[in-house]
């Protein structure tokens, strides 16, 4: 049982007085699915919602409806019914430091009605910056639950001195991971060649284009396996490696060890 209870009306307090500290700032798939059970030990979630279902919080159900946007604290349990495939912006973080005092109210679940588009926009530049500058992202997630919490509160942030072409194309990769990323469409994108863009991926971030994404879905994979309870093969299809087989291969490869005992280390 968590440590956390809904107050009325339908509201977390959250300890924000220190900057998050993210696991996951990620794109989630999910469904269709009467029934998902959801678990994360260790670590606050907030979700971004672009389709309608059913969330089951501590035995009390809540509606998700596009422009919604849910908070959970660790260790609570939840129940989702997907009607269909659904994909949202997500984090995964945890608040430490906190001192008695920090605690702001923050709603379980909150229709931001046309605040939604300004906010999600938000979310996808953290996901987009996550990989390559971790705390610049965390500062945009701590800002944007600021405006959970507080709708007046805007942002404001530092720049990355990556190369313009390479920084965009982490952005595609995060945004679009669960997809096929060709290297081809991403020198498109970027207006490179496809030879030039691996060039400046093996200056920048010391490995090729290929070789980047596939840290990325090992990475992504890892977290989820090891923090959540979402059945491997959604978990696949969350990374962009749908069939089984190449999953399980990718992670052998990556880790030394199956999906089924990276989840059980």
């Amino acid at each position: 049982m968590s440590k956390f209870t809904i107050l009325q009306p339908d509201v977390w307090q959250i300890p924000l007085g220190q900057r998050p500290s993210a696991a996951l700032i990620a794109m989630g798939i999910h469904g269709p699915a009467a029934a998902e059970k959801h678990f994360v030990e260790d670590y606050w979630c907030v979700h971004f919602y672009t389709y309608s279902g059913v969330v089951v919080i501590n035995d009390r159900p809540f509606d998700i409806r596009p422009g919604f946007v849910g908070v959970l604290p660790p260790a609570v349990r939840t129940v989702y019914s997907f009607p269909q495939k659904s994909v949202h912006a997500c984090s995964h973080f945890e608040l430490i430091n906190s001192v008695d005092g920090d605690e702001v109210d923050i709603s379980v679940m909150q229709d931001l009605g046309p605040r939604f588009g300004a906010v999600y926009q938000g979310m996808e530049e953290a996901i987009a910056l996550f990989p390559s500058n971790r705390l610049q992202a965390e500062v945009r997630l701590w800002d944007i639950l600021w405006q959970l919490a507080h709708p007046a509160r805007t942002n404001s942030l530092t720049t990355n001195k990556m190369h313009p072409a390479v920084l965009k194309a982490t952005e595609i990769i995060e945004l679009q991971l669960r997809d096929s990323l060709p290297v081809t469409r991403l020198a498109e994108a970027v207006d490179l060649s496809q030879n030039h863009l691996t060039r400046l991926f093996r200056v920048e971030l010391g490995e090729t284009v290929i070789g980047y994404i596939q840290k990325r879905r090992v990475e992504l994979a890892t977290h989820l396996l090891r923090n959540t309870q979402l059945p491997i093969k959604t978990i696949a299809a969350q990374v962009g490696v749908s069939d089984p087989r190449l999953f399980n291969k990718l992670i052998h490869k990556s880790l030394g060890a199956s999906p089924q005992e990276v989840r059980r280390r």
